[in-house]
């Protein structure tokens, strides 16, 4: 700083941040915009089976066994399913008391992807305010 420069008062950090926040607002339009192309091939060329759109579709913090109860699938294709989705980012992970449980990180319908019958049913019936906190499922398994 040279001398004849005044330090920065409270006003001028916050009219800068102001101004910071302003512009990544601006930037996170233009990457979602940029994004949603691909968002998309990823999503259809992943979910390339009704089973696997009814599971991602339901993966909204449900047990497996909720899960398998409307999919049919089993607890294996289920957590497999999971764990590839979420290393491509498609999920985000939730603890819970004996593991974890998968919540889709995109809205199917959003992207164009057509949603099962039977699993538009199941998720107008359960919906993530009705799904147990970490606190109510203790002694709960993640495949139970």
């Amino acid at each position: 700083m040279s001398n004849d420069q005044k330090p920065a008062t409270l006003d001028d950090v916050v009219a800068a941040l102001q101004k910071n926040q302003e512009t990544l607002e601006e930037i996170k339009v233009w990457a979602k915009i940029n994004g949603v192309e691909k968002v998309q091939e990823i999503l259809k060329k992943t979910l390339d089976s009704p089973e696997k759109i009814t599971i991602y579709h339901l993966s909204d913090g449900r047990t497996v066994r909720d899960i398998i109860a409307v999919s049919g699938g089993s607890t294996a294709t289920v957590s497999n399913y999971w764990s590839i989705w979420n290393r491509l980012g498609l999920m985000k992970s939730i603890p819970v008391s004996r593991g974890e449980r998968f919540i889709k990180s995109f809205d199917l319908e959003s992207y164009g992807i057509e949603i099962p019958a039977i699993a538009k049913k199941e998720s107008r019936q359960k919906t993530i305010e009705q799904i147990p906190t970490e606190s109510e499922t203790v002694g709960e398994n993640q495949n139970d």
